[in-house]
């Protein structure tokens, strides 16, 4: 039993993996404005792991209960600007490598027609990226898409892949497509 929920646990971790945009295995973000109830499944069975091993090494509840929790360094992320991010990626037309998984998944949903190319300006990454956001029935945001892809953009694609942008901010006014998956892998 302990094996199957470890198992469970590192099957849930690997789906943690697949909303992060660095990711080998990455698919496709979470919309901040949805639910996501990966988070709450993970601590729930963190603790019934970690109840079920204090059985099994006979230690009692009480014993358990006074040991200090293993905690693990903040990731500080931000979920918006994340997804933002990846739309923003997608629409200069960068793909993932395991584009097979997202297809199968039907997570990714980008009309074809929104995508740009490896270069666009400000304007129209922002024009697109409204269109994309209304596709994807989201609620009204309380930034400035304009403001965000212009001036935020590029410091946290940068941040977020550890200085190893895909994406370059070209001029002022242009975002540029450095590296592309390859040729094989493009949709």
């Amino acid at each position: 039993e302990l094996r199957r929920m470890v198992r469970d646990l590192v099957g849930l971790r690997g789906q943690v993996a697949c909303g992060d945009p660095t990711a080998d295995a990455f698919i496709d973000t979470v919309p901040p404005w949805m639910d996501d109830p990966l988070p709450d499944r993970i601590a729930a069975l963190e603790r019934e792991t970690e109840e079920r091993l204090a059985d099994h090494l006979g230690l009692g509840r009480k014993v358990l209960a006074s040991l200090d929790p293993v905690t693990r360094p903040v990731r500080r992320i931000d979920p918006l600007a994340d997804h933002l991010g990846v739309r923003v990626l997608r629409l200069l037309g960068f793909v993932w490598p395991d584009t097979s998984r997202a297809e199968v998944s039907g997570q990714v949903d980008l009309p074809p027609e929104l995508v740009l190319g490896p270069t666009a300006s400000v304007r129209q990454i922002t024009d697109r990226l409204g269109l994309l956001l209304e596709h994807e029935q989201a609620p009204s945001l309380d930034i400035d898409l304009r403001e965000w892809v212009s001036r935020c953009f590029a410091s946290h694609h940068a941040a977020r892949f550890r200085r190893r942008p895909v994406v370059i901010q070209a001029s002022q006014d242009r975002l540029r497509l450095v590296r592309a998956a390859p040729e094989s892998q493009r949709q």
